[in-house]
């Protein structure tokens, strides 16, 4: 049975292990197309299904999974994603205190 490229697409964003996926991650792990994948991202991104990580504009996100995740602020000062621990970039004008919230 061949099932339609969107629902590859979906399982790769919905993958317990990560967060936020890149779109050629996505393609490796699906054997869809990368430009398959990137007309789903973006026809999934305008219906609001789909959010681009505001850190980092290459990785999406499944947005019920990534909408209420915040960042921990470790001793460093340096903000960590609090689903997977990798760290995040401030923002211009961010402080520890009030670091960006993903999206």
């Amino acid at each position: 049975m061949n099932l339609p490229s969107f629902y590859y697409v979906f399982a790769a964003l919905m993958h317990p292990r990560y967060c936020w996926r890149a779109m050629y991650a996505i393609s490796k792990e699906t054997g869809v197309e990368k430009e398959e994948v990137q007309r789903v991202l973006d026809q999934y991104m305008e219906s609001g299904l789909v959010v681009r990580n505001p850190m980092n504009e290459e990785h999406y996100g499944w947005r019920d999974r990534v909408k209420d995740m915040a960042v921990v602020v470790q001793a460093t000062h340096q903000p960590y994603c609090k689903c997977c621990g990798r760290p995040m970039p401030l923002e211009s004008g961010d402080t520890p205190t009030t670091s960006a919230v993903h999206q």
